[in-house]
């Protein structure tokens, strides 16, 4: 097993403008283990370097592939201090880090800090790029389909909206996108998400979950 994959990350060939290169550096691009050698390799990196060094003001901290999110409860100028640590501990790896004491972007996700409660809050994130256009109504596309697009939509502002005023917003802007794209209003209001599924006892998610020394939960 060594050995394919020891030849699989040196052998990556490729051609452009007709000369043939061979990758020399880095996670060979375009085979399908790269993703879970490149997850392995920085969980194992994760388990020496920041589980045993970082200290306690990391309250928590999760990944998934390279995007990273944590809790650190400590002054700014001891933010910096451990910024320069967590670049040092991923190099050659370039980190981009972005930091806030209100709200910050993950994913597809804002996360926000409601001081006036002490809890987290998260709700939907669109990129700026996106131009929030849905399939057309009259695409030829199985009724089943487009039906789905649409509960899938409203099932993603479920999970990822923990407020009810942020659920109802962007309900609202989801059945306004519908109704743009040419879906009838009547069955876009009778619309609903559908039931969440239980996962399979052997699914694994992709998730990459950092304990803090604060605890394993």
């Amino acid at each position: 097993l060594k050995s394919l994959l020891h030849n699989t990350l040196i052998g990556n060939v490729f051609c452009f403008d007709s000369k043939y290169y061979r990758q020399i550096t880095g996670t060979a691009m375009g085979t399908i283990m790269a993703p879970t050698y490149a997850n392995a390799y920085l969980r194992a990196l994760e388990e020496v370097a920041i589980d045993e060094q970082l200290n306690h003001s990391l309250v928590m901290m999760r990944r998934y592939i390279d995007d990273i999110f944590g809790l650190y409860d400590n002054s700014f100028g001891d933010f910096d201090e451990f910024r320069k640590t967590l670049s040092a501990i991923y190099k050659p790896l370039e980190l981009t880090l972005e930091s806030s004491d209100t709200s910050v972007d993950f994913l597809d996700i804002t996360i926000s800090i409601n001081k006036l409660i002490g809890r987290l809050e998260t709700k939907l994130y669109r990129k700026p790029t996106n131009n929030k256009q849905l399939i057309p109504a009259e695409s030829n596309h199985p009724t089943h389909t487009l039906d789905n697009i649409i509960s899938g939509e409203l099932q993603r502002t479920i999970g990822l909206c923990s407020t009810a005023p942020q659920r109802f917003r962007q309900r609202a802007n989801i059945l306004h996108r519908a109704m743009r794209a040419g879906f009838d209003k009547t069955l876009v209001t009778k619309w609903r998400p559908r039931q969440k599924r239980e996962a399979p006892v052997d699914h694994i998610p992709r998730v990459i979950l950092t304990p803090s020394k604060l605890g394993n939960q």
